[in-house]
C-alpha cells in the first residue's frame, strides 16, 4: 500500500529522510536521502512585481556566485536571457529591459551556481 507523507516541520536549510519499505515478510530501510529547502528566493533575491519598462532583479547577502537569468513566456519560449557572468551578492542589482515584450504573464528563472529559482512576473504596458 502506498502512503503519502507531508512533513510540516521542515528545516530552514536541509531536510533529511529515508523510507520504511516492509512487505508480508520483511522490512527494509533506504538510504538516507537529503533535501534542500529553497527559501534562498525570499530571503535573498527581490524583484518588483508587476513590471512595465525593466525587470529589477535585487540580490543580498550572497556568496560570490555565478548566476544566469532567463525569461520564458507561457509557450515555454525563451523571451529574454543574459549572459553567465559572476556576482558578488552582497548588494547586486540588475534591471533587463522587457519594455517591446507584450502585457502577459512570464516565468522569470535564475540559475545560482546550478540551483535554478522560478519566479511568475506580471508585464503590463
Amino acid at each position: 500500500m502506498l502512503q503519502v507523507y507531508s512533513d510540516y516541520n521542515l528545516s530552514l536549510s536541509t531536510n533529511y529522510y529515508r523510507l520504511k519499505v516492509s512487505d508480508d515478510q520483511e522490512e527494509k530501510f533506504s538510504d538516507v536521502i537529503s533535501i534542500e529547502n529553497s527559501n534562498l528566493w525570499s530571503q535573498n533575491i527581490s524583484m518588483i512585481n508587476p513590471v512595465s519598462e525593466n525587470l529589477h532583479i535585487n540580490f543580498k547577502g550572497l556568496d560570490s556566485k555565478l548566476i544566469k537569468i532567463r525569461m520564458i513566456d507561457s509557450k515555454n519560449a525563451l523571451v529574454r536571457s543574459t549572459e553567465s557572468r559572476q556576482i558578488d551578492g552582497a548588494n547586486f542589482d540588475l534591471s533587463i529591459d522587457i519594455s517591446d515584450l507584450p502585457s502577459a504573464i512570464y516565468f522569470v528563472e535564475i540559475d545560482l551556481n546550478g540551483k535554478k529559482f522560478t519566479k511568475k512576473v506580471l508585464k503590463l504596458n
